[in-house]
């Protein structure tokens, strides 16, 4: 009977030494911490767009032009934007877009480009300081345009994300293959 009081009374003692006093004395944060978990936490991250997205356009234009445009996602490469937000880390990647743009006239191919920041950064310095911390945001054929010079034109918007700070530019393509990038608000620059 001596033995199962002394085991009782030593059960008895572990449990009211084990009642999580430590425990309720820290916060949230401390105890995330402990575990490893607060980064999980206290960060939100986000990819913008967050699938990949293609849309093909083919155009026959009325002065005998045939352009096609592929433009997709590039899902390897992003621009961070971070901002804190009641304690919490958030991190938007968003993701730029390429696209593919083949021009022929008469069954005779005239370009076949890659359209990336990259093309646009080697192209000028000027226009590289420009777009350093934009994507681009889109890239149309400006049919109008097209038909009156006569000439493939098409129109790029750059953008810095969570602003309204835009630059635009016109590519235009001439009948052997050479281009002119020009930024639409002062033509003279580039």
């Amino acid at each position: 009977m001596r033995k199962l009081l002394v085991f009782i009374v030593v059960i008895v003692l572990m449990f009211v030494g084990c009642d999580g006093r430590s425990k309720a004395h820290k916060s949230n944060q401390e105890v995330l911490k402990e575990h490893n978990l607060y980064k999980s936490f206290s960060e939100n991250v986000k990819f913008i767009p967050e699938s990949y997205s293609e849309t093909t356009i083919d155009t026959l234009l009325g002065n005998g032009y045939s352009v096609k445009i592929k433009t997709y996602t590039d899902m390897d490469v992003s621009f961070l934007s971070e901002f804190s937000k009641d304690t919490i880390q958030h991190k938007n990647y968003y993701r730029d877009i390429k696209s593919v743009i083949n021009i022929s006239k008469n069954n005779s191919n005239i370009a076949s480009k890659l359209i990336t920041k990259d093309f646009f950064s080697e192209y000028n310095a000027t226009i590289s300081n420009d777009i350093r911390n934009k994507i681009i945001q889109g890239i149309w054929l400006n049919q109008y345009a097209s038909l009156i010079k006569n000439k493939v034109v098409f129109n790029v918007v750059f953008s810095t994300p969570n602003s309204k700070d835009n630059s635009c530019y016109t590519l235009t393509f001439f009948d052997n293959g050479d281009y002119l990038i020009e930024n639409e608000l002062e033509p003279n620059i580039v």
